[in-house]
Parts: C-alpha cells; structure tokens; sequence
C-alpha cells in the first residue's frame, strides 16, 4: 500500500545580488495583499504614486480602484516588464526614477509604498518633510522600523521631527512568507495622513529641527540646559511645568508632544524677551543650549 503523499515546498526564486543590493523582495499574497488594498480609503479620482512597483503586483490590483497610478522602479530589468505589462493601459505610467528623486510626492493624491525594508528612513523623511501635500500613504515596511517610526519608547529624531506634521498608524501585519524570496523580518502596513493644523508652522519648521537635533545628540542630558541660561530660573520652571516636565528631568524621557510643547514655549518666552527689549539694541538670536 502507498504511503500518504507529501505536501510539495514551495518554490522560492533564488535571491541574485541585485535583489541583495537593492533589498527586493517580491510580494506574492493575493489575500494579504487584498487585505491591505481594503484597508486604504481609495477613490476612483485619486491620483496614486507607487513607490518600488517591481513586477507590478500592486501596481495591477490598485489601479482599477482610481483615476491614475504613476510607478516609478530603478531596477532597469522590471522597468522591461512593467512597460510590457501595461502598455495597453491609459491610467498606468512607468517612469524610472528613485525613490527619494526629484519626484514630488505633493503632486499625488495617495503615495503607496512596498519599498525596501533599508530605505525606509529616507522614504518617511521626505513624506513627512513640510509641506506635505499628499492626502493618505500607505508604506509596508519591517515591523521593528514601523515602531521606530511611531515614536515607540524613546522617539527617535526623524519620528519627533514628522511628528508635527503627519498622523501615523499601524495597518496589516504582513507575514514573512508574503514575499518571494520570504522576508527575513516581519512587516507591517503603516499608514500616514497629514495633520489639518500642522503642530509647527513651516516657517519655524527650521529652527524645530534645530532643537530636536541639538537636544537628541547632547552628550548631556539634563532638561534645565535645554532651555538654556537666557531665561530666568522662576521662568524655566514655569516653562517645565506647562510641559508636564521636572527641570532635573533627562531628556530622553521626552515624548512627542513633550518636544513640541518645550519647542513652543521656549520660542514664546524667546519673543516676550525680545519684545521687552530697548528698541535701539540690537539682540542676536538666541539658541537652545546643549543638554
């Protein structure tokens, strides 16, 4: 009598030094890519920008769903098929282009990412760079980075500095054997959408980004040295207090908000100064002391 028949494995693609280099890895999942596609609030007048189409696997379940979709790929070989595949289309245009390049991610209703786990930092800094014009992105990205992003335990620079400007989310987890070759890393969808009322305008946008970086890579850690030696002690703590904060504090027990809010109040009491000052003395600018 026969044994029972064994289940077949399936067959991955071999994985190619381009792949390596330029961190591919091929979404194969109808279902979980259906999932994802039901979770975004698409509309058959939206204009959409993928971002890394490879062989078009979203690019050909999104595009029924809106007006047109723009998908930029470096790689030379998919550029090949893609053009192949949707030549016949009128609401599909291939374009070789980077990732970060000169394409303006404002010129697009919804921005759509399946990127490369190792260039996400540089996608989510240019799509929460002010101003942001788009109106929903949808990026799959590695779980961990996802977290890092949200500004999960101690946020990191680039998740204080978009902070002010989109509201993010977490989306469809996505399993490692989605992708063809499978995934080393879990993923997830992670949803961004730009704030109404942007919490830093895009005039002081500069200087924020001034302090964020000058607080997070101080050597020293004490709060009372952010916001520096120029304004009064009564008035620090009274400023650390607005912020929910102890002047003794580190701060790398700062959150989100808490950086903005130190950011306002520390510009506040900059111009109240600046405004009790002799009309004919000239004052330099002031900037926030290292921690």
């Amino acid at each position: 009598m026969p044994g029972p028949k064994k289940r077949g494995h399936r067959r991955y693609r071999q994985r190619t030094p381009i792949h390596a280099r330029l961190g591919q890895h091929f979404f194969t999942s109808g279902s979980v890519a259906d999932r994802i596609i039901r979770s975004m609030d698409l509309r058959q007048n939206h204009s959409v920008l993928e971002l890394g189409a490879g062989e078009g696997f979203f690019t050909w379940m999104i595009a029924p769903n809106v007006r047109s979709l723009t998908a930029i790929e470096i790689d030379p070989q998919l550029i090949t098929q893609l053009n192949a595949r949707f030549k016949d289309f009128e609401g599909i245009r291939v374009i070789r282009r980077g990732m970060t390049s000169t394409v303006k991610f404002g010129d697009y209703d919804v921005i759509f990412g399946n990127i490369p786990f190792n260039r996400s930092a540089d996608v989510f800094k240019k799509i929460s760079r002010p101003p942001v014009g788009f109106k929903f992105c949808y990026l799959i990205v590695q779980t961990e980075a996802a977290y890092r992003l949200l500004g999960s335990g101690r946020p990191t620079e680039l998740a204080v500095l978009a902070y002010p400007f989109i509201d993010v989310r977490m989306g469809v987890n996505v399993p490692r054997w989605a992708y063809d070759p499978p995934a080393s890393v879990d993923s997830i969808a992670l949803h961004a959408v730009p704030r109404q009322s942007p919490l830093v305008s895009r005039r002081n946008y500069p200087a924020f980004r001034t302090f964020v970086k000058t607080i997070i890579h101080s050597d020293i850690r004490k709060l009372s040295r952010v916001i520096g030696s120029h304004i009064s002690y009564p008035r620090r703590r009274q400023i650390c207090a607005q912020v929910n904060i102890e002047t003794s504090d580190s701060h790398l027990a700062l959150s989100m908000p808490q950086y903005v809010a130190l950011f306002d109040a520390i510009s506040t009491s900059q111009r109240s100064t600046d405004a009790q000052s002799p009309p004919l003395q000239t004052m330099s600018p002031v900037r926030p002391a290292s921690c």
